[in-house]
């Protein structure tokens, strides 16, 4: 289950966009710094529309560790509460709607005469004011499906100064009528390869590593097969040498794509997003192992969004070139 059409207004550096025709596999491309990620992060917010704490993990992400709620306006376009996110888009039947917004604290009031001071005119006392705090308390998600709304909100208690690179405390309110259909994962550079080992081992036991080899192929012509090793290594079987080989040796672009294969493999039914840093001379391979994979069935209920900042644009069979303007 993936998305066909996305709308993003007011979101980082986004202003406004539309995105139609999404297809299994699809490659955001444009200029630099025009938001390619953004757009990711806005479709993995819409996919997870019920959890706020994806607000915080998407700035985690980036390397941005969040310490008070007034971080969460990172969130907003040019920084400007006047124009709250919104992003919106359709999946298969479903219609969905995410609002983004700060929650600001409402304080209400009697203002009273100070002595010494003017009185005001005809001695009438000052009425009731209402204010409204400057600084955020916490964000808001309200969302919604088919005509169901629904709301939840992140707050976050601001942690011990001296913690460096320690952010505040989380506090998530979920909506408790609320179990979300979607699933998405996103990959970031950053975090590709965590867990690698443990997640290749998982998939060795259910006997799926074929698929992968094959894709492989698409990299490595003579490999054999991928085994893993103690300490945390994973080694390569190539023909016509005597040792495995420990596959971090053979280049980042196969690694990367093995990382990437086992996380579209683990993603039974939903979306992948996917931030792609791998430079272009290893475009071309990496990106035939990727679709060949998806086309040969292994990943047919899998839909996969990525950007790159090296490509240039090439059209392929079964992909969908979204341009970012």
């Amino acid at each position: 289950m993936s998305f066909q059409q996305i709308s993003i207004k007011n979101f980082r550096a986004i202003a406004s966009l539309e995105i139609e025709n999404i297809k299994q596999i699809s490659l955001l491309i444009g200029r630099n710094n025009c938001g390619e990620v953004s757009v990711l992060e806005a479709i993995f917010l819409l996919a997870g529309m019920s959890n706020p704490q994806l607000a915080v993990n998407i700035h985690n992400f980036r390397g941005l560790i969040l310490t008070n709620n007034k971080n969460f306006s990172y969130l907003l376009h040019g920084f400007d509460s006047s124009g709250n996110p919104s992003i919106s888009g359709k999946s298969g039947s479903q219609q969905r709607r995410l609002d983004i917004g700060l929650i600001y604290q409402i304080s209400m009031g009697i203002v009273e005469q100070i002595p010494g001071k003017q009185e005001p005119t005809e001695n009438n006392p000052i009425s009731s004011t209402i204010a409204m705090e400057d600084v955020p308390r916490g964000l808001a998600f309200d969302f919604g499906m088919d005509g169901k709304k629904f709301h939840a909100e992140a707050k976050i208690t601001p942690g011990n100064p001296a913690n460096l690179g320690i952010g505040g405390q989380i506090d998530i309110q979920c909506a408790p009528d609320y179990r979300e259909t979607l699933r998405a994962s996103f990959i970031h550079p950053a975090t590709i390869m965590n867990g690698l080992q443990q997640r290749l081992e998982a998939v060795l036991v259910r006997k799926e590593l074929g698929g992968i080899i094959d894709a492989l192929r698409e990299i490595e012509l003579d490999l054999q097969d991928v085994k893993l090793g103690a300490e945390g290594k994973i080694y390569a079987d190539i023909s016509g040498i005597g040792r495995l080989v420990p596959i971090n040796i053979m280049g980042d672009g196969i690694i990367k794509i093995l990382a990437t294969l086992v996380a579209i493999l683990e993603m039974k039914d939903g979306i992948l997003l996917i931030d792609d840093d791998r430079e272009r001379p290893t475009l071309h391979r990496t990106d035939a192992a990727m679709e060949g994979y998806l086309r040969n069935g292994q990943g047919k209920q899998r839909a996969v969004i990525y950007c790159n900042p090296f490509r240039r644009v090439h059209r392929r069979h079964g992909k969908g070139i979204l341009d970012v303007p």
